[in-house]
């Protein structure tokens, strides 16, 4: 845990370690088959960057109100023994559907919802990509409002949230331009005077670092 200084710089930017959640478990074997918790693999995932993160510290843990970010997010929370706040808008754009699909499942099956998803048509689920980019912006403002110069905090999400923001970062006009691993973390510097400034994208070292532990055991 880092504790704040009262001499901070009033110019020391605020550090956004954004972590896409662990991967979920099968939506048909959960209560609610739109929000699945973390499968056994998304638990160690979870672990693991939690482990990884202990090393550099943070002042809080904010965090999609999604099952699968919320446990993934409690478990970076507890071992990096700081604070835990929730956003729902925070959540997936598919936080108003009825159930939770895996892309890899939509292509295995050529169902059509996949093809819209890459025309960026967001309606199967709902919603569209400029209403959802709107809302993860204020999501995003919202927090920094509420930082104080030099915090660093940990927000976990979900790969559309990532695009949607780091795509803002970036002027990229495609929604979906990068596919961030579970887990997997980027690094946005903002300053006082909300300029923003991409660090790292989808980093997942930890990640090949915990497969080679399951390999040699």
């Amino acid at each position: 845990m880092t504790v704040a200084n009262p001499d901070q710089d009033v110019n020391e930017p605020v550090e956004l370690i954004i972590v896409r959640h662990g991967r979920p478990g099968n939506p048909r074997e959960s209560q609610n088959p739109a929000d699945p918790p973390l499968g056994d693999l998304g638990h160690r995932q979870a672990r693991r960057v939690a482990e990884h993160l202990k090393a550099e510290g943070a002042d809080r843990v904010h965090s999609s109100s999604l099952l699968r970010a919320a446990e993934t997010a409690a478990t970076i929370a507890r071992e990096l023994d700081v604070r835990l706040t929730f956003d729902p808008d925070l959540a997936e754009f598919d936080r108003d559907a009825t159930e939770y699909l895996f892309f890899e499942d939509l292509i295995a099956n050529k169902d059509p919802r996949y093809d819209a998803y890459l025309r960026e048509d967001l309606s199967p689920w709902g919603t569209d990509v400029t209403s959802f980019r709107s809302r993860v912006a204020r999501a995003f403002d919202r927090l920094l409002r509420e930082c104080r110069p030099g915090e660093r905090v940990v927000v976990v999400c979900h790969g559309g949230v990532l695009n949607a923001y780091l795509g803002g970062v970036l002027g990229i006009a495609e929604f979906m331009f990068h596919d961030p691993e579970y887990t997997s973390i980027s690094r946005v510097l903002v300053d006082h005077g909300r300029s923003r400034r991409l660090v790292s994208i989808n980093e997942s070292g930890h990640l090949r670092r915990q497969q080679n532990h399951e390999n040699s055991h």
